[in-house]
């Protein structure tokens, strides 16, 4: 895998997002979750036009976290409450690092947004 590069998300980008998620939904074998709280959980395709209206709204930053043009995983920030609401990955990315960049790099906006408002 090449380098992790992090850029905004953009709505054409939501389709990607529902399926990261998706996927690495899918992916957890910890047995800490029931089936019926991962049923929850896990978007259906409708919820791609909440993806998009995120992307469009003011108060998140959904940041894309590609290796190779390739979406490996994403997080977003609630900038409003300075919280991070999600970091999803997809499984075959896993255990490299890669959510611990992305909540670094959220963890540095939020820090930016309370030190600026």
């Amino acid at each position: 895998m090449g380098q992790v590069r992090f850029r905004e998300a953009d709505t054409a980008d939501a389709r990607v997002l529902w399926s990261t998620k998706h996927e690495a939904i899918d992916g957890l074998v910890t047995g800490e979750y029931t089936d019926a709280e991962l049923e929850a959980w896990t978007p259906d395709s409708g919820a791609i036009s909440d993806f998009r209206r995120a992307i469009d709204s003011d108060p998140f930053d959904v940041l894309v976290a590609e290796a190779d043009g390739t979406t490996v995983g994403y997080g977003v920030l609630n900038r409003s409450e300075a919280r991070i609401d999600a970091v999803f990955i997809d499984p075959e990315h896993s255990r490299q690092g890669i959510a611990t960049s992305v909540m670094r790099q959220l963890e540095s906006r939020a820090a930016w947004t309370v030190s600026t408002n």
